[in-house]
């Protein structure tokens, strides 16, 4: 009796700890960032921006997690993390 009390306990913690992961996925934010522009000393990255297309860091939209699976890029763009204030992506992200 004991060990299938663990083994339940094991499942819901298993459970709670998906669900938490489910939450953090939808909260973070993400942008696109142009694969066929490299950065230079005039010019930072391009990111996507609905309205105007490739924009600098300050002028791009970013997309909930639910946009990042329904969505499609646009030519030459790839998903990657993004924090609203510093123009750096962790990593390039894959649906």
């Amino acid at each position: 009796m004991f060990h299938s009390l663990r083994i339940k306990q094991a499942k819901r913690d298993a459970f709670a700890a998906a669900r938490v992961a489910r939450r953090r996925r939808r909260q973070q934010m993400f942008a696109i960032v142009c694969t066929d522009h490299e950065p230079c000393l005039t010019l930072d990255r391009l990111y996507w921006s609905n309205a105007d297309g490739w924009v600098p860091f300050d002028s791009r939209d970013l997309f909930a997690h639910e946009e990042l699976l329904t969505l499609h890029l646009p030519l030459d763009g790839a998903w990657v993390r993004s924090r609203a204030d510093v123009p750096t992506e962790t990593e390039t992200v894959a649906k």
